[in-house]
Protein backbone atom coordinates (compact mmCIF):
# COMPACT_ATOMS: atom_id res chain seq x y z
CA UNK A 1 0.00 0.00 0.00
CA UNK A 2 2.72 2.11 0.92
CA UNK A 3 4.80 1.81 -2.41
CA UNK A 4 1.49 2.73 -4.49
CA UNK A 5 0.79 5.83 -2.15
CA UNK A 6 4.06 7.26 -2.95
CA UNK A 7 4.47 5.93 -6.78
CA UNK A 8 1.36 7.87 -7.04
CA UNK A 9 2.21 11.23 -5.31
CA UNK A 10 5.74 10.91 -7.41
CA UNK A 11 3.28 11.02 -10.86
CA UNK A 12 1.45 13.61 -9.33
CA UNK A 13 5.02 15.73 -8.93
CA UNK A 14 5.88 15.24 -11.86
CA UNK A 15 2.82 15.88 -13.71
CA UNK A 16 2.52 19.52 -11.84
CA UNK A 17 6.36 19.98 -12.41
CA UNK A 18 5.43 19.78 -16.16
CA UNK A 19 2.47 22.16 -15.94
CA UNK A 20 4.78 24.09 -13.86
CA UNK A 21 7.35 24.20 -16.51
CA UNK A 22 5.03 24.75 -19.20
CA UNK A 23 3.64 27.87 -17.48
CA UNK A 24 6.87 29.17 -17.39
CA UNK A 25 7.38 28.94 -21.31
CA UNK A 26 4.25 30.91 -21.64
CA UNK A 27 5.29 33.22 -19.73
CA UNK A 28 8.84 33.67 -21.30
CA UNK A 29 6.28 33.68 -24.86
CA UNK A 30 4.60 36.83 -23.42
CA UNK A 31 7.67 38.73 -22.79
CA UNK A 32 8.56 37.89 -26.47
CA UNK A 33 11.42 35.76 -24.91
CA UNK A 34 11.25 33.12 -28.14
CA UNK A 35 14.38 31.63 -27.57
CA UNK A 36 13.55 30.84 -23.86
CA UNK A 37 10.27 29.69 -24.67
CA UNK A 38 11.71 27.46 -27.07
CA UNK A 39 14.21 26.24 -24.67
CA UNK A 40 11.65 25.56 -21.85
CA UNK A 41 9.00 23.70 -24.28
CA UNK A 42 11.14 21.61 -26.33
CA UNK A 43 12.13 18.75 -23.61
CA UNK A 44 8.75 18.93 -22.72
CA UNK A 45 7.12 17.95 -26.21
CA UNK A 46 9.91 15.33 -26.23
CA UNK A 47 8.65 13.56 -23.00
CA UNK A 48 4.84 13.72 -24.29
CA UNK A 49 3.04 16.75 -22.90
CA UNK A 50 0.04 17.96 -24.84
CA UNK A 51 0.48 21.42 -24.49
CA UNK A 52 4.11 21.79 -24.78
CA UNK A 53 3.67 20.05 -28.17
CA UNK A 54 0.88 22.30 -29.25
CA UNK A 55 3.04 25.27 -28.28
CA UNK A 56 5.71 24.13 -30.17
CA UNK A 57 4.05 23.78 -33.28
CA UNK A 58 2.68 26.95 -32.60
CA UNK A 59 6.39 28.21 -32.73
CA UNK A 60 7.38 26.76 -35.71
CA UNK A 61 3.80 27.90 -37.47
CA UNK A 62 4.05 31.17 -37.11
CA UNK A 63 7.89 31.57 -37.21
CA UNK A 64 8.60 33.21 -33.78
CA UNK A 65 12.05 32.69 -32.94
CA UNK A 66 12.88 30.53 -35.22
CA UNK A 67 12.65 29.83 -39.09
CA UNK A 68 8.52 29.28 -39.77
CA UNK A 69 8.31 25.31 -40.98
CA UNK A 70 5.13 24.21 -41.69
CA UNK A 71 6.04 20.31 -41.58
CA UNK A 72 7.79 21.01 -38.09
CA UNK A 73 4.73 22.51 -37.09
CA UNK A 74 2.80 19.81 -38.36
CA UNK A 75 4.62 16.94 -36.96
CA UNK A 76 4.57 19.21 -33.37
CA UNK A 77 0.98 19.30 -34.05
CA UNK A 78 -0.05 15.59 -34.78
CA UNK A 79 1.69 14.57 -31.48
CA UNK A 80 -0.72 16.65 -29.40
CA UNK A 81 -3.79 16.26 -32.06
CA UNK A 82 -3.60 12.60 -31.28
CA UNK A 83 -4.03 13.30 -27.04
CA UNK A 84 -6.91 14.52 -27.95
CA UNK A 85 -5.60 18.40 -27.57
CA UNK A 86 -8.14 20.42 -29.37
CA UNK A 87 -6.46 23.70 -30.40
CA UNK A 88 -3.90 21.32 -31.80
CA UNK A 89 -6.62 19.47 -33.82
CA UNK A 90 -7.72 22.82 -35.16
CA UNK A 91 -4.31 24.48 -36.28
CA UNK A 92 -3.60 21.08 -37.77
CA UNK A 93 -6.86 21.19 -39.87
CA UNK A 94 -5.58 24.81 -41.28
CA UNK A 95 -2.33 23.84 -42.29
CA UNK A 96 -4.46 20.49 -44.36
CA UNK A 97 -7.28 23.43 -45.69
CA UNK A 98 -4.70 26.27 -46.43
CA UNK A 99 -2.60 23.43 -48.00
CA UNK A 100 0.81 24.98 -45.71
CA UNK A 101 3.69 22.59 -45.96
CA UNK A 102 1.51 19.21 -47.62
CA UNK A 103 -0.73 19.11 -50.00
CA UNK A 104 -4.01 20.80 -49.69
CA UNK A 105 -6.71 18.14 -48.35
CA UNK A 106 -10.27 19.55 -47.18
CA UNK A 107 -11.06 15.84 -45.98
CA UNK A 108 -8.64 15.69 -43.63
CA UNK A 109 -9.19 19.35 -42.64
CA UNK A 110 -12.80 18.28 -41.81
CA UNK A 111 -12.05 15.33 -40.00
CA UNK A 112 -9.85 17.41 -37.72
CA UNK A 113 -12.30 20.23 -37.45
CA UNK A 114 -14.72 17.56 -36.31
CA UNK A 115 -12.25 16.31 -33.94
CA UNK A 116 -11.91 20.07 -32.12
CA UNK A 117 -15.58 20.66 -32.87
CA UNK A 118 -16.77 17.73 -30.92
CA UNK A 119 -14.65 18.74 -28.05
CA UNK A 120 -16.22 21.87 -27.91
CA UNK A 121 -13.94 24.63 -29.65
CA UNK A 122 -15.53 27.37 -31.15
CA UNK A 123 -13.44 28.19 -34.03
CA UNK A 124 -13.17 25.00 -34.88
CA UNK A 125 -17.32 24.54 -35.09
CA UNK A 126 -17.10 27.71 -37.08
CA UNK A 127 -14.99 26.66 -39.87
CA UNK A 128 -16.56 22.85 -40.26
CA UNK A 129 -19.89 24.76 -40.59
CA UNK A 130 -18.03 27.17 -43.33
CA UNK A 131 -16.98 23.60 -44.55
CA UNK A 132 -20.54 22.24 -44.92
CA UNK A 133 -21.97 25.19 -46.36
CA UNK A 134 -19.32 25.25 -48.85
CA UNK A 135 -19.25 21.20 -49.31
CA UNK A 136 -15.86 20.74 -49.10
CA UNK A 137 -14.30 17.92 -47.38
CA UNK A 138 -17.90 17.03 -46.76
CA UNK A 139 -21.01 17.01 -48.66
CA UNK A 140 -22.57 20.41 -49.17
CA UNK A 141 -25.14 20.41 -46.51
CA UNK A 142 -26.54 23.76 -45.33
CA UNK A 143 -28.62 22.51 -42.33
CA UNK A 144 -25.42 21.10 -40.53
CA UNK A 145 -24.07 24.33 -41.54
CA UNK A 146 -26.57 26.09 -39.69
CA UNK A 147 -25.84 23.31 -36.75
CA UNK A 148 -22.41 23.82 -36.27
CA UNK A 149 -23.04 27.76 -36.41
CA UNK A 150 -25.14 27.66 -33.61
CA UNK A 151 -22.78 25.53 -31.40
CA UNK A 152 -19.78 28.28 -31.88
CA UNK A 153 -22.26 31.16 -31.54
CA UNK A 154 -23.68 30.30 -28.55
CA UNK A 155 -20.13 30.12 -26.85
CA UNK A 156 -19.93 33.88 -28.66
CA UNK A 157 -18.07 33.85 -31.49
CA UNK A 158 -18.92 36.98 -33.25
CA UNK A 159 -18.07 35.31 -36.57
CA UNK A 160 -20.87 32.52 -36.44
CA UNK A 161 -23.08 35.43 -34.86
CA UNK A 162 -22.87 36.70 -37.53
CA UNK A 163 -22.57 33.57 -40.39
CA UNK A 164 -25.99 32.58 -38.57
CA UNK A 165 -27.62 35.75 -38.83
CA UNK A 166 -26.76 35.43 -42.78
CA UNK A 167 -28.76 32.08 -43.08
CA UNK A 168 -31.71 33.48 -41.14
CA UNK A 169 -31.53 36.51 -43.31
CA UNK A 170 -31.81 34.18 -46.56
CA UNK A 171 -33.30 31.36 -45.51
CA UNK A 172 -30.26 29.29 -46.30
CA UNK A 173 -30.91 26.14 -44.39
CA UNK A 174 -33.17 27.20 -42.31
CA UNK A 175 -36.47 28.86 -42.33
CA UNK A 176 -36.01 32.74 -43.36
CA UNK A 177 -36.29 34.86 -40.00
CA UNK A 178 -35.65 37.96 -40.07
CA UNK A 179 -36.12 38.69 -36.46
CA UNK A 180 -33.40 35.56 -35.85
CA UNK A 181 -31.94 37.16 -38.13
CA UNK A 182 -31.42 41.01 -36.18
CA UNK A 183 -30.83 38.81 -32.63
CA UNK A 184 -27.41 37.50 -34.03
CA UNK A 185 -26.55 40.34 -35.85
CA UNK A 186 -26.83 42.01 -32.51
CA UNK A 187 -25.21 39.29 -30.56
CA UNK A 188 -21.98 39.85 -32.93
CA UNK A 189 -22.42 43.41 -33.44
CA UNK A 190 -22.36 44.27 -29.83
CA UNK A 191 -19.12 42.56 -29.85
CA UNK A 192 -18.13 45.12 -32.71
CA UNK A 193 -17.90 43.05 -35.96
CA UNK A 194 -18.58 45.69 -38.78
CA UNK A 195 -20.21 43.86 -40.99
CA UNK A 196 -23.26 42.56 -38.09
CA UNK A 197 -23.24 46.20 -37.61
CA UNK A 198 -24.12 47.20 -40.91
CA UNK A 199 -26.66 44.74 -41.80
CA UNK A 200 -27.98 45.08 -38.37
CA UNK A 201 -28.70 48.92 -39.56
CA UNK A 202 -30.11 48.05 -43.03
CA UNK A 203 -32.88 46.01 -40.84
CA UNK A 204 -33.60 48.69 -38.87
CA UNK A 205 -33.85 50.89 -42.13
CA UNK A 206 -36.10 48.53 -43.40
CA UNK A 207 -38.31 47.61 -40.75
CA UNK A 208 -37.15 43.84 -41.34
CA UNK A 209 -37.21 41.39 -38.50
CA UNK A 210 -37.44 44.55 -35.99
CA UNK A 211 -39.47 47.76 -35.69
CA UNK A 212 -38.31 50.13 -38.25
CA UNK A 213 -36.46 52.82 -36.32
CA UNK A 214 -34.07 55.36 -38.35
CA UNK A 215 -32.54 56.41 -34.92
CA UNK A 216 -30.97 53.22 -34.36
CA UNK A 217 -30.23 52.72 -38.33
CA UNK A 218 -28.15 55.33 -37.88
CA UNK A 219 -26.54 54.32 -34.93
CA UNK A 220 -25.42 51.00 -36.22
CA UNK A 221 -24.39 52.84 -39.49
CA UNK A 222 -22.38 55.02 -37.42
CA UNK A 223 -20.58 52.25 -35.17
CA UNK A 224 -19.91 50.31 -38.29
CA UNK A 225 -18.59 53.48 -40.41
CA UNK A 226 -15.91 54.60 -37.31
CA UNK A 227 -14.43 50.91 -38.26
CA UNK A 228 -14.16 52.05 -41.60
CA UNK A 229 -16.82 50.38 -43.81
CA UNK A 230 -17.61 52.61 -46.50
CA UNK A 231 -21.26 51.45 -47.26
CA UNK A 232 -22.08 52.13 -44.13
CA UNK A 233 -20.55 55.58 -44.53
CA UNK A 234 -22.37 56.21 -47.28
CA UNK A 235 -25.53 55.00 -46.09
CA UNK A 236 -24.58 57.29 -43.09
CA UNK A 237 -23.83 60.14 -45.35
CA UNK A 238 -27.35 59.52 -47.06
CA UNK A 239 -29.53 59.84 -43.79
CA UNK A 240 -27.58 63.00 -42.78
CA UNK A 241 -28.40 64.28 -46.03
CA UNK A 242 -31.52 63.55 -45.51
CA UNK A 243 -32.62 64.03 -42.02
CA UNK A 244 -33.57 60.78 -41.20
CA UNK A 245 -32.87 59.19 -38.10
CA UNK A 246 -31.94 62.62 -37.02
CA UNK A 247 -32.22 66.71 -38.53
CA UNK A 248 -30.85 67.47 -41.55
CA UNK A 249 -26.81 68.59 -41.26
CA UNK A 250 -25.36 68.76 -44.65
CA UNK A 251 -21.75 69.08 -42.89
CA UNK A 252 -21.83 65.61 -41.09
CA UNK A 253 -23.69 64.33 -44.69
CA UNK A 254 -20.73 65.80 -46.62
CA UNK A 255 -18.32 64.27 -44.28
CA UNK A 256 -19.43 60.86 -44.21
CA UNK A 257 -20.14 60.86 -48.30
CA UNK A 258 -16.36 62.43 -48.64
CA UNK A 259 -15.16 59.03 -46.62
CA UNK A 260 -17.02 56.29 -48.15
CA UNK A 261 -15.54 57.85 -51.77
CA UNK A 262 -11.87 58.32 -50.19
CA UNK A 263 -12.41 54.19 -49.50
CA UNK A 264 -13.78 53.15 -52.85
CA UNK A 265 -17.38 52.63 -52.16
CA UNK A 266 -17.58 50.46 -55.54
CA UNK A 267 -14.73 48.42 -54.20
CA UNK A 268 -16.24 48.03 -51.05
CA UNK A 269 -18.86 46.38 -52.51
CA UNK A 270 -17.29 44.15 -54.64
CA UNK A 271 -15.25 42.97 -51.88
CA UNK A 272 -17.64 40.92 -50.00
CA UNK A 273 -19.27 39.51 -53.13
CA UNK A 274 -15.98 37.84 -53.82
CA UNK A 275 -16.16 36.38 -49.71
CA UNK A 276 -19.82 34.92 -50.50
CA UNK A 277 -18.97 34.19 -54.23
CA UNK A 278 -16.21 32.12 -52.85
CA UNK A 279 -16.37 31.45 -49.24
CA UNK A 280 -14.05 33.28 -47.95
CA UNK A 281 -14.62 34.24 -44.39
CA UNK A 282 -18.31 33.62 -44.45
CA UNK A 283 -20.54 30.76 -45.17
CA UNK A 284 -21.04 30.37 -49.53
CA UNK A 285 -24.12 32.38 -50.67
CA UNK A 286 -24.88 33.02 -53.85
CA UNK A 287 -27.18 34.96 -52.91
CA UNK A 288 -25.77 37.34 -51.28
CA UNK A 289 -23.06 37.33 -53.54
CA UNK A 290 -25.41 38.53 -56.49
CA UNK A 291 -26.49 41.21 -53.83
CA UNK A 292 -23.12 42.68 -53.91
CA UNK A 293 -22.30 42.21 -56.98
CA UNK A 294 -24.99 44.55 -58.51
CA UNK A 295 -24.33 47.10 -55.79
CA UNK A 296 -20.48 47.12 -57.18
CA UNK A 297 -21.64 46.61 -60.86
CA UNK A 298 -23.83 49.91 -60.76
CA UNK A 299 -20.98 51.56 -59.02
CA UNK A 300 -19.36 50.85 -62.39
CA UNK A 301 -16.89 48.27 -61.31
CA UNK A 302 -15.94 46.39 -64.81
CA UNK A 303 -14.53 43.23 -62.51
CA UNK A 304 -18.15 43.34 -60.38
CA UNK A 305 -19.89 43.42 -64.06
CA UNK A 306 -18.08 40.79 -65.05
CA UNK A 307 -19.11 38.51 -62.50
CA UNK A 308 -22.55 39.25 -62.28
CA UNK A 309 -22.87 38.67 -66.23
CA UNK A 310 -21.70 35.08 -65.51
CA UNK A 311 -24.20 34.62 -62.13
CA UNK A 312 -26.78 35.20 -64.25
CA UNK A 313 -25.50 33.73 -66.77
CA UNK A 314 -24.89 30.52 -64.44
CA UNK A 315 -28.10 30.96 -62.60
CA UNK A 316 -25.61 31.59 -59.71
CA UNK A 317 -27.71 33.41 -56.71
CA UNK A 318 -30.80 34.05 -59.51
CA UNK A 319 -32.50 32.26 -62.41
CA UNK A 320 -30.70 32.17 -65.34
CA UNK A 321 -31.55 35.23 -67.31
CA UNK A 322 -29.34 35.45 -70.71
CA UNK A 323 -30.51 39.04 -71.16
CA UNK A 324 -29.12 40.19 -68.45
CA UNK A 325 -25.70 38.17 -68.45
CA UNK A 326 -25.07 39.96 -72.00
CA UNK A 327 -25.78 43.42 -70.68
CA UNK A 328 -23.57 43.10 -67.81
CA UNK A 329 -20.76 41.52 -70.08
CA UNK A 330 -21.04 44.56 -72.24
CA UNK A 331 -21.10 46.78 -69.78
CA UNK A 332 -17.83 45.16 -68.48
CA UNK A 333 -16.16 44.75 -71.71
CA UNK A 334 -17.06 48.49 -72.28
CA UNK A 335 -15.57 49.15 -68.80
CA UNK A 336 -12.11 47.49 -70.01
CA UNK A 337 -13.03 43.57 -68.64
CA UNK A 338 -10.30 42.23 -70.53
CA UNK A 339 -12.51 38.55 -70.83
CA UNK A 340 -15.93 40.13 -70.91
CA UNK A 341 -16.28 40.30 -74.91
CA UNK A 342 -15.22 37.19 -74.97
CA UNK A 343 -17.62 35.37 -72.68
CA UNK A 344 -20.69 37.89 -73.78
CA UNK A 345 -20.11 36.75 -77.43
CA UNK A 346 -20.47 33.09 -75.84
CA UNK A 347 -23.58 33.59 -74.66
CA UNK A 348 -25.39 35.50 -77.20
CA UNK A 349 -25.22 32.61 -79.35
CA UNK A 350 -27.63 31.07 -77.69
CA UNK A 351 -29.62 34.37 -77.51
CA UNK A 352 -32.85 35.04 -80.23
CA UNK A 353 -32.30 38.47 -82.08
CA UNK A 354 -35.03 39.42 -80.10
CA UNK A 355 -32.89 39.25 -76.59
CA UNK A 356 -29.83 40.13 -78.17
CA UNK A 357 -31.63 43.44 -79.14
CA UNK A 358 -33.58 43.77 -75.85
CA UNK A 359 -29.74 43.26 -74.10
CA UNK A 360 -28.02 45.35 -76.46
CA UNK A 361 -30.69 48.30 -75.97
CA UNK A 362 -30.04 47.48 -72.07
CA UNK A 363 -26.49 48.27 -72.11
CA UNK A 364 -26.58 51.30 -74.37
CA UNK A 365 -28.88 52.57 -71.40
CA UNK A 366 -26.29 51.97 -68.93
CA UNK A 367 -24.08 54.82 -70.51
CA UNK A 368 -26.36 57.53 -70.59
CA UNK A 369 -26.26 56.49 -67.13
CA UNK A 370 -23.47 55.52 -65.15
CA UNK A 371 -22.23 56.89 -62.37
CA UNK A 372 -18.49 59.03 -62.76
CA UNK A 373 -15.72 57.26 -61.77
Amino acid sequence: MNRKLIGFLAILLLTVTACTDVEDGVAAYDRKDYSEALRIWQPLAEQGSAVAQFKLGRLYHSGEGLTRDFQQAAYWYEQAAAQGYSKAQYNLALLYDNGDGMPEDNKKAAQLYRQAAERGLASAQNNLAMMYGEGEGVPQDDTEAVRWYLKAADQGLDSSQYNLAVMYDTGVGIPMDKAEAAHWYRKAADQGFAYAQFNLALLYDDGEGVAKNDAEAARWYRKAAEQGDADAQYNLGVMYEEGEGSPPDSSDAADWLKQADKLGIAKTQFDPGVKYDSGDGVSRNAAQALHWYTKAAEQGDAEAQFDLGNMYADGKGVNVDYIQAYRWLSIAADDGHETAAEKRDIIAKQMSAEQLLTSQKLAAEWHTTKPEK
